[in-house]
C-alpha cells in the first residue's frame, strides 16, 4: 500500500500498522530528550545565560508554528512515485538525526557569550524545527489516507501511543542518565547528541 492509494475500508494489514507506529519513535526520542535535556546543556555546560537561552528556545519554538502551514501545504501537493508524505519523511529522518547532533555539539572555542555561539544554537534550533515538522506533519496525515474506518485508524493510532510511551521512556528516564555515564559534561552531550540522533534517525527511516 501506498500513501496515495484510495481510502478504504479493507484491514490496514499488521507490517503497515507497525511500520508506520515506529516513526512515533524517533519522534518522541527527539522530543523528550530536547524537553529535559536542552536548557540545560545550553546553560550549565555550553554557559550561555538562562535568559539568552531561553529566547532562543521560545524563538525556535514560534517559529515551528509558522513553519507547520507551509509544509502540510507543500506535502498536499507533492506528487512523485513514493507518494506525497514519504519523500518529505525520508529527508526529515536524516535531518533530524543531523540536527540533534549539531545542537548538542555546540563548539566551545568562542566562548558562550559570543555571537557566533548565539548564531550557531539559534541556526540548530531553526534546523531541528524545520525538520521535525517536515517529519511530522505528513507522518500525522497519513492514517486519515490509510483507511476510511474509524475503527482502523483508531487502531493504526494505538501503534504510535505504545511507541511514544517507549520513546518517552528513553527520553526522559534514560537520556539524563545515559548523558552522565558517557562522561558528562560536553563530551558526555556531544555523545548523546549522536547516540540519540542517530536512534531517532533509524526509528524515523
Amino acid at each position: 500500500m501506498t500513501d496515495r492509494a484510495p481510502a478504504t475500508a479493507a484491514p490496514v494489514p499488521f507490517p503497515v500498522r507497525l511500520g508506520w507506529g515506529v516513526g512515533s519513535l524517533g519522534v518522541a526520542i527527539l522530543f523528550n530528550s530536547y524537553a529535559v535535556l536542552l536548557l540545560y546543556y545550553l546553560t550549565n555546560v555550553v554557559g550561555m545565560k538562562v535568559q539568552v537561552a531561553g529566547l532562543l528556545l521560545t524563538l525556535s519554538k514560534l517559529y515551528n508554528v509558522v513553519c507547520d502551514l507551509p509544509i502540510g501545504l507543500v506535502s498536499d501537493r507533492t506528487r512523485s512515485p513514493w507518494g506525497r508524505r514519504r519523500p518529505w519523511m525520508l529527508a526529515a529522518s536524516f535531518l533530524c538525526a543531523a540536527a540533534f547532533v549539531v545542537m548538542f555539539n555546540v563548539p566551545a572555542a568562542a566562548g558562550p557569550e559570543a555571537a557566533s555561539t548565539t548564531a550557531y544554537v539559534l541556526g540548530s534550533l531553526l534546523l531541528y524545527a524545520t525538520a521535525y515538522s517536515m517529519f511530522n506533519v505528513p507522518y500525522m496525515a497519513m492514517p486519515g489516507e490509510m483507511s476510511d474506518s474509524y475503527h482502523e485508524r483508531t487502531a493504526i493510532m494505538s501503534y504510535r501511543v505504545i511507541f511514544i510511551q517507549v520513546g518517552y521512556l528513553i527520553g526522559v528516564g534514560l537520556a539524563p542518565r545515559l548523558a552522565k555515564a558517557l562522561g558528562g559534561g560536553s563530551t558526555g552531550y556531544g555523545r548523546i547528541g549522536w547516540l540519540l540522533g542517530m536512534a531517532a534517525g533509524i526509528a524515523m527511516l
